[in-house]
């Protein structure tokens, strides 16, 4: 397996570098994987690690984006409003570049917490993919806006949250529970990061079913 790794030129808010990295594996490639990941939890930590291997198992070209939000939300001082205003424009930025690349007719796309509000730039595009799948990891189930975009969401969606996550809402979890795209898997006693605390053997087999999970719902 050749793979070529780059980092793509996107001009986000403020005119500032969306950072990220490009990996491809085959120039003929028409499968591809985008990883937003959350405020706290960045694309060395476990679940996106294992993710990235099993997703170059399965030959796709994969873009990770590396958006530090840390440092540009105390920049901004939690601005909720211009936090919105950041992720309308450089979802759509992200999605368009992906677009112009004009190879990939699959798309995969994959947020963790506040990085599923970017997978609502590719309802704001014309293009249509053959075949795209959504991965929301432990989304914002108690904002508005995401649990919403959800519940609007007509994809084939795999959706993963623990029951002790403060971003966990029943309601908002069994009315997308009923939907026929969406797989769901409720993990008993997890937090926002899916780890259950000084449980550190269950945390690692809640990490290992959540990709078994990913798995079986990539085969349907």
């Amino acid at each position: 397996m050749s793979i070529l790794k780059e980092k793509l030129v996107m001009v986000g808010f403020e005119n500032k570098l969306i950072l990220n990295e490009y990996i491809q594996i085959d120039q003929a490639n028409d499968k591809i994987v985008l990883f937003f990941p959350g405020l706290h939890y960045n694309l060395e930590n476990p679940l996106f690690y294992y993710l990235k291997q099993y997703y170059l198992d399965k030959n796709y070209d994969i873009l990770q984006i590396d958006y530090h939000f840390k440092e540009r939300i105390s920049e901004f001082q939690f601005d909720p409003d211009l936090l919105e205003q950041i992720v309308r424009f450089e979802s759509k930025v992200i999605f368009d570049k992906v677009i112009k690349l004009n190879k990939y007719s699959e798309i995969v796309i994959a947020g963790k917490s506040l990085g599923c509000a970017f997978m609502s730039g590719i309802f704001r595009i014309e293009h249509r993919f053959n075949r795209r799948r959504f991965l929301w990891l432990t989304p914002l189930l108690t904002h508005k806006e995401v649990s919403h975009l959800m519940l609007s969401c007509k994809d084939l969606s795999f959706l993963a949250i623990g029951d002790e996550d403060p971003f966990y809402d029943q309601n908002v979890y069994e009315a997308l529970k009923s939907k026929e795209n969406f797989k769901c898997l409720l993990i008993n006693k997890a937090d926002h990061r899916l780890e259950t605390k000084k449980k550190y053997f269950k945390s690692i087999e809640d990490l290992k079913n959540v990709i078994k999970n990913i798995d079986i719902f990539m085969s349907e």
